[in-house]
């Protein structure tokens, strides 16, 4: 029986090998990991050239600290980690983009990319998919075929038999509808939460939810 692709075989050997500075085990551990946290990575950008940048930056962080994370037990939670917290600084730039800073950046607290503080986005997907769920029915069809099956606005309305206007309306009031569940709520995870919605509302299609699982 073939390993689980989730786990890297001899892990703790590579890891070792690696803080001796070879190569050839970074390269290793380096295509593992990728192939895990890329999909996470690019559903929150939606960006081919922005995950490829952040990716580069987790596994510079990962080189230049070999030498610490040979010391500990726990590779994945320290890799996973640093998938999160660059990630979520790219949410923090995205925002101040939008013009969105002086509405919510304020309140985000500085992130410390260490390997105990872990700022987990699915916590904040979570947030969203709750509200989701109070969406009225057929907002909430809108949103799942729009963002859990990454249709386009055309092709949700040649399904639905409606207007593409009439569907991009329907997710502009849905985004509100959401925003609006989660004002007043408190937390590092809802504040990344309306960040992600902002996000989405005014850049492009995000055409799924996180598969940054386990």
């Amino acid at each position: 029986m073939n390993p689980s692709p989730a786990f890297l075989p001899d892990e703790r050997a590579l890891f070792a090998r690696m803080a001796r500075g070879d190569e050839a085990a970074f390269g290793s551990i380096f295509f593992h990991y990728t192939a895990l946290i890329r999909p996470f990575i690019f559903s929150i950008t939606r960006s081919e050239a922005i995950t490829e940048e952040i990716v580069q930056e987790v596994f510079l962080n990962v080189w230049l600290n070999r030498a610490k994370m040979a010391e500990g037990d726990n590779y994945r939670a320290y890799i996973f980690t640093a998938s999160n917290n660059h990630v979520y600084t790219w949410l923090k730039k995205r925002a101040r983009e939008l013009r969105l800073h002086s509405e919510i950046g304020e309140t985000m607290p500085d992130i410390d990319n260490s390997i105990e503080e872990t700022i987990d986005l699915k916590e904040s997907i979570t947030i969203i998919e709750k509200a989701v769920e109070n969406l009225p029915p057929q907002k909430k069809l809108i949103w799942r075929l729009s963002r859990g099956e990454g249709l386009s606005h055309e092709q949700i309305a040649d399904r639905l038999g409606l207007s593409k206007n009439t569907v991009k309306n329907h997710l502009v009031v849905a985004i509100k509808m959401i925003r609006e569940q989660l004002d007043g709520q408190q937390g590092t995870a809802v504040v990344v939460a309306m960040v992600l919605i902002a996000v989405w509302g005014r850049g492009r299609e995000c055409q799924e939810y996180s598969s940054f699982t386990r």
